[in-house]
């Protein structure tokens, strides 16, 4: 177990399945332990005094290679089924490939109609592997953060490099920091709804004043001309929301005469640059 799901294990004991009943005292953390979970699950509920009106369930954590006819391929090929639905973030399967990896979180329990213990139901968002758990969007974005760490390791010891992945439209925080409910609603009505603003990574200088240094980082994994165009608008917007600070993208299209490798050079050698730029000011 790697330091990132230890440290999910420690924060487990802080969010509640039911009254007194941390998710600690009721999560399979690992796949390989999963029949022992489930054999011990009555004893396991018994001791965490689930109250009368809740149904005892627990959660499954843990990475997989992916998911095929409504099963969990787990790292070590076994099978876990599911007996409901399965979600996937941002597409309909989550296919076995030699670079997939995928965050789990599964409800454990029984239905009303059974006395079986079981995967009730599931949700799969890829990540970066079994042992980075930062979630990423698609393999593209792999690529993207692989090159970033190689430039994390390159300037270690110069500058301090942090990686963030949001989560939550900042688009959306910086209305409600700034204007009332009322007022979003009659900006909604009068010019329609803001667009969603999730940046794929935001590069962090912690030695400088917060947020001043930060670069976005947009991966531009697909060519369509309505994709491209939404990409012109929410980039500048992303910019705007987080005080105008610098972006830059990862495009794997385009150019089109060149060799991904080039478009990849070209990508490590700007974000280098932008780095150099703030290196140079930590020491002016």
């Amino acid at each position: 177990m790697g330091e990132q799901f230890e440290s999910l294990r420690v924060q487990a004991r802080n969010f509640w399945l039911a009254r007194n009943v941390p998710v600690s005292t009721m999560l399979c953390s690992d796949t390989r332990r999963y029949d022992d979970f489930i054999r011990d699950f009555d004893q396991k509920s018994r001791r965490a005094q689930f109250p009368d009106n809740i149904r005892p369930h627990g959660i499954l954590l843990d990475t997989i290679k992916g998911v095929s006819e409504g099963s969990l391929i787990c790292n070590d090929n076994s099978r876990r089924p599911v007996r409901g639905t399965i979600s996937i973030f941002g597409r309909g399967d989550a296919p076995v490939k030699p670079w997939s990896t995928y965050l789990v979180a599964g409800l454990i329990g029984r239905l009303s109609s059974s006395p079986e213990t079981c995967l009730l139901r599931a949700y799969v968002h890829p990540c970066v592997s079994s042992r980075n758990l930062m979630l990423v969007d698609s393999n593209y974005e792999r690529g993207t953060l692989k090159i970033i760490h190689n430039l994390q390791v390159e300037y270690s010891g110069l500058i301090d490099v942090n990686v963030r992945k949001p989560l939550t439209d900042i688009g959306n925080q910086q209305i409600c920091d700034n204007i009332s409910d009322e007022d979003a609603a009659v900006e909604a009505e009068r010019h329609g709804a803001p667009k969603v603003l999730v940046p794929d990574f935001i590069l962090e200088f912690p030695q400088f004043a917060k947020g001043k240094a930060d670069i976005i980082v947009e991966t531009l994994g697909f060519s369509w001309p309505s994709y491209r165009d939404d990409k012109d608008v929410t980039i500048p917007a992303m910019q705007a929301a987080l005080g105008g600070i610098a972006a830059i993208e990862h495009d794997f299209h385009f150019p089109q005469k060149e060799h991904q490798a080039q478009r990849n050079d070209r990508f490590e050698n700007r974000l280098r640059t932008m780095i150099e730029e703030r290196v140079r000011k930590l020491r002016s």
